[in-house]
């Protein structure tokens, strides 16, 4: 089973991943609750806790994640025997103001439900929509993005979506091209945005986020929603995916030119 990586250095991002998992894994994930114990015992963004960590490792073994059993072995980490619960922090803002996003409540309630299951912040979900469709599920472009994340339908094929219009089929195709964009940029959330609306392609073949002004007004309209830097990402989602992006191109700024970097052919 793959696991999120996270950026060491941010607790801040490591609050919002707490965030992120704490629900599921209260709701059984093993997934989840492997990486909330691994960050009490790696000291992740949070102090270190060998107590928390057995509790929430103990549970993901118990639930069947494979690796769980072997790092409670391998680093001699026990559980006391209590459930492990959640005391959530209130995430930290960004580097602007978090701005509120007038959802409607049944596309709210959907993203709430499903953006967790794809590995996502449902307050990015809802950024994306506010920008691409302003919460029209009957949305339809001139290049034939539908619904409410502006789906083409050859994403929605590649995301195994029969119809793009179809609001949860739409959201789930939407979600998973954004969860494999983090993947592949590495949990940088501007140049997933900068490829979820010019694709993939173009940002690598740039070396950044491309010159194009819809594209970079573009990122700029999402991130006056969510204004956080970085996501939490599942490096394997797009592993083996050809040309990797190069680690040190991420945390590309859209106020800048963007940045040529090395690129594999």
């Amino acid at each position: 089973m793959a696991h999120a990586q996270y950026d060491e250095d941010a607790s801040g991002e490591a609050a919002r991943a707490m965030a992120l998992h704490c629900p599921s894994a209260e709701a059984g994930s093993a997934e989840s609750q492997y990486h909330l114990g691994w960050m009490y015992l790696s000291g992740r963004g949070v102090r270190r806790d060998a107590v928390k960590a057995g509790r929430w490792l103990a549970d993901a073994a118990a639930n069947g994640d494979p690796q769980a059993a072997a790092v409670m072995e391998r680093f001699r980490i026990g559980s006391d025997g209590l459930a492990a619960r959640c005391a959530l922090r209130k995430p930290p803002p960004g580097p602007a103001a978090w701005r509120a996003v007038a959802a409607p409540a049944e596309v709210a309630r959907l993203v709430s439900d499903l953006a967790p299951l794809h590995g996502l912040d449902p307050r990015l979900v809802l950024a994306v929509i506010q920008v691409e469709s302003a919460f029209r599920a009957d949305a339809v472009s001139p290049r034939n993005a539908q619904g409410l994340m502006q789906v083409i339908p050859a994403t929605a094929e590649r995301f195994g979506i029969d119809d793009p219009l179809d609001v949860r089929g739409n959201l789930t195709a939407g979600m998973k091209y954004l969860r494999w964009l983090l993947s592949y940029f590495r949990g940088d959330v501007s140049l997933s945005l900068a490829a979820y609306n010019a694709g993939e392609k173009r940002v690598f073949d740039y070396g950044g986020i491309p010159p194009f002004p819809e594209t970079r007004a573009y990122v700029l309209r999402i991130r006056t929603y969510y204004p956080a830097l970085r996501h939490p990402f599942d490096p394997q989602v797009a592993a083996g995916s050809g040309r990797p992006w190069p680690a040190i191109c991420s945390g590309d700024d859209v106020t800048e030119p963007p940045v040529r970097c090395p690129t594999a052919d």
